[in-house]
């Protein structure tokens, strides 16, 4: 939990920072090659989700960020998931997701400034990056780790001790032989010997 916690400051405050310098430096310029032809810095303000979609709904998206970290937090106070992977990508999601929620507070609207020059893509940030390869990860491990985690507990218990399977097999065993009661038993009677023919001469 404690390397969690570190790991999510480390991310928002990286998302923070990157948006502060872009407030600063990016904003009065507007744009600013990277690598010609790929990848540029271009100042935006985005007040909807990637792509502008739902622009404006500012207190929807707090409202949804405010429901995921509380399902976030039942999740790993009822440690949901098995896979350590799974809480990897978990705490990249809710950095993000962080970030991009202060942002949301503190000024209304999401700065992006990450822009692909080579394609029609959504103007993106360093919180959209952990989001995505939070999404990712996330995808890998339920699909790869996760399945098999969730095992009946009789199955995890006899694999830890296999003298269990074994009390289990002669619990087995028990049921399937019939106990003999004094009722069932019948008294055997004794046989009436036949004449002797040799006696029976003599007389």
């Amino acid at each position: 939990m404690l390397y969690s916690l570190l790991s999510l400051l480390l991310i928002v405050g990286a998302d923070q920072a990157v948006k502060y310098w872009a407030r600063l430096s990016l904003e009065p310029v507007r744009s600013m090659p990277i690598l010609n032809g790929f990848l540029e810095f271009r100042y935006a303000e985005n007040t909807g989700a990637a792509f502008s979609l739902l622009s404006g709904q500012r207190w929807f998206f707090i409202l949804i960020t405010v429901v995921f970290l509380a399902a976030v937090i039942l999740i790993f106070k009822k440690q949901y998931f098995k896979a350590k992977l799974s809480y990897i990508a978990l705490v990249l999601v809710v950095g993000g997701a962080v970030g991009n929620f202060i942002d949301r507070i503190l000024h209304g609207y999401v700065v992006d400034m990450f822009n692909f020059t080579f394609i029609d893509f959504a103007i993106f940030n360093v919180a959209d990056i952990f989001i995505t390869m939070g999404g990712v990860l996330m995808f890998v491990s339920l699909l790869f780790f996760e399945k098999g985690k969730h095992a009946a507990p009789v199955e995890a218990a006899e694999a830890a001790d296999p003298a269990l399977e074994d009390m289990e097999t002669v619990s087995e065993t028990e049921e399937i032989t019939p106990e003999i009661t004094p009722e069932d038993e019948t008294p055997q009677t004794p046989q009436e010997s036949e004449p002797n023919d040799h006696e029976n001469h003599l007389s």
